[in-house]
């Protein structure tokens, strides 16, 4: 509970423009990209890191809780608080550094993903940050970490994580420590930034990170296909990765999700099961060598009816409209979603659009699925009515049901980069079983021994 007391020692640490408890602002803080909701009792904007660490200290004391909050597009309810006080970091926003020597950029934690792309570039340093969640518009660089986000290119780039080397860490009893620095290999104690990273802000809390950067590419060229059934599109990246041939992107969206984006952007698409988008970056000319080996086998491969390659960049933006349109053109057809970010080994793909496919017939549902099939990664679509109770609960039976098949049938995970918050909480005892879970509860406690940090994420904690 933050009394009147409380809520004049926080302003005193962030100062009173900085503070708010007015119910149109928790309002407007109760929700996230997921559908969890709740509504905290106080929301303050830190400005640096000694008033996080003031803040938790008094939240220690007093025993109220904290929730740190980037620009909630979170998927799963990381950034929603039901009590205590939101923190918000989006005027902690500076870029501290860019050392081009040695490929690396210091910032603080509500840095967006985007703008610090941007300065690289308006420095004309020739470098950039690669991940690129669908959000890097507005995502910060705190919570993505918090989310260990992925994106796009991650089957070349990877994670949030593989760009981490430094790390400056409010405890959640108020100390500052700082982990990893520039260099990029340390081995020097446990590595608290796995730690962290991916742990959605309940051991600690990112004040500024140091991240690696790397040259930008030359050139990006892009290819896409046609396929008759998913299956068969999936089937078609093993033999794309037996081949050799490096690509930075590898996108699907199935049929269901084409119709709507042909409806949501007025793009014409021919009939067909699935189609997958393909990306390969860096010097002109190897990307046009490996375009023409791509295009011999996609005229060997089964079950294509059609495919076309960007051989310039204007061509390449087009193809990566319908992508770009997947996630908004739903509203066309129900009113909400629960978006899934289920991930399996590549083998068991055209087993998990089969299933997702056999998932929305027994359920009387759409389930419209799209994502990054190049590193497993898919995004079914649950789509529902919420006035149609009915509807409702046939959708959120669904996605339990989801999760039995993704973890018991194919070997996968139920979350591979949108994290647990609260909306995945019900899959981790059956995804992790009971001693990993055990072992979470015990370096939660050592790490926040009040259970005052983001609580209820992830698992529950007693």
């Amino acid at each position: 509970m933050i009394d009147g007391g409380i809520k004049e020692r926080i302003k005193s640490i962030v100062g009173e423009k900085n503070f708010t408890d007015n119910p149109f602002d928790l309002i407007a803080y109760s929700a996230d990209g997921s559908e969890a909701e709740g509504m905290a009792e106080a929301i303050s904007w830190v400005i640096t890191s000694e008033q996080v660490s003031e803040i938790m200290k008094l939240a220690n004391e007093k025993r109220f809780t904290v929730t740190p909050r980037g620009a909630a597009t979170g998927l799963s309810g990381g950034a929603v608080a039901k009590q205590g006080l939101i923190m918000d970091f989006s005027r902690m926003n500076t870029i501290l550094e860019i050392d081009q020597k040695n490929l690396t950029a210091t910032v603080e934690a509500g840095v967006v993903l985007a703008d610090l792309n941007k300065e690289l570039e308006k420095q004309g340093t020739g470098l950039f940050f690669p991940p690129m969640p669908a959000s890097d518009s507005v995502a910060q660089v705190g919570g993505s970490i918090a989310e260990n986000a992925g994106g796009v290119r991650a089957v070349k780039y990877g994670v949030m994580r593989d760009w981490i080397l430094g790390l400056e860490i409010v405890l959640p009893t108020g100390e500052i420590i700082n982990e990893g620095g520039k260099t990029r290999k340390n081995v020097s104690g446990y590595d608290l930034i796995g730690l962290l990273t991916g742990s959605e802000g309940t051991l600690g809390i990112i004040t500024k990170a140091t991240v690696g950067l790397t040259p930008i590419p030359e050139s990006r060229l892009s290819a896409l296909a046609y396929f008759d059934t998913p299956e068969n599109a999936g089937k078609f990246i093993f033999a794309l990765f037996q081949s050799g041939l490096d690509i930075s992107a590898g996108e699907i969206l199935d049929r269901q999700t084409l119709n709507t984006v042909a409806g949501y952007t007025g793009m014409d698409f021919p009939d067909c099961g699935a189609m997958i988008l393909l990306e390969m970056d860096g010097d002109m000319e190897d990307i046009k060598r490996r375009l023409a080996k791509l295009e011999e086998l996609f005229k060997s491969s089964v079950g294509i009816s059609d495919y076309r390659l960007a051989w310039d960049p204007v061509e390449n933006l087009e193809l990566w409209r319908a992508r770009k349109a997947a996630l908004p053109s739903m509203a066309q057809l129900k009113p909400n979603v629960v978006i899934e970010d289920t991930t399996v080994p590549l083998s068991k793909i055209p087993e998990l659009l089969k299933r997702m496919e056999e998932l929305a017939k027994q359920f009387n549902i759409r389930i419209p699925c799209y994502g990054h099939i190049g590193d497993g990664n898919i995004h079914p679509m649950f789509l529902f009515d919420p006035r149609d109770h009915d509807e409702a609960k046939r959708a959120h039976d669904a996605v339990k049901v989801m999760g039995d098949i993704v973890l018991k049938d194919l070997q996968g995970t139920v979350t591979g980069e949108h994290g647990v918050g609260t909306e995945k909480k019900m899959f981790m005892l059956a995804e992790h079983g009971q001693a990993k879970m055990n072992l979470w509860r015990r370096i939660k406690k050592a790490f926040d021994p009040n259970g005052i940090l983001n609580p209820g994420k992830i698992f529950d904690y007693d």
